[in-house]
């Protein structure tokens, strides 16, 4: 017999070492495979890749913008759950992150549960 199916593999793409590392953590503490990227050129080459089943985006990254990470995964896999994540106090950003694919927005510092949930599509 075997056991429970991880909930599936999830890119990571965060350019803060420290709270990349915390958040990988928590995701594997739960059974998710994780891939890190840490900037917009690496993260936007894996979205064509993978079976992602779910990523998390920072807004603002080194090399390529996040939505275009966004954009890319929404392309390369459409049934992909996307939580867009910043620290940018716009209200105007989250219209623009759902516009461009993803499926929930939150605002750093995001609290460790409320980053699970909404990865886990929940409230």
């Amino acid at each position: 017999m075997s056991g429970p199916e991880p909930p599936g593999d999830l890119l990571l793409v965060e350019d803060d070492e420290g709270l990349s590392r915390a958040w990988r953590r928590a995701f594997e503490a739960e059974g998710w495979l994780v891939r890190q990227a840490r900037d917009g050129a690496e993260a936007t080459g894996l979205a064509a890749g993978g079976r992602w089943t779910a990523a998390v985006v920072d807004f603002v990254l080194p090399g390529a913008a996040g939505l275009d990470v966004v954009r890319a995964l929404r392309r390369h896999h459409p049934l992909v759950r996307i939580v867009v994540s910043t620290g940018l106090q716009d209200p105007a950003l989250e219209q623009l992150s759902r516009a461009a694919g993803a499926d929930a927005f939150l605002l750093k510092p995001v609290e460790v549960a409320d980053l699970l949930r909404a990865v886990r599509g929940g409230p």
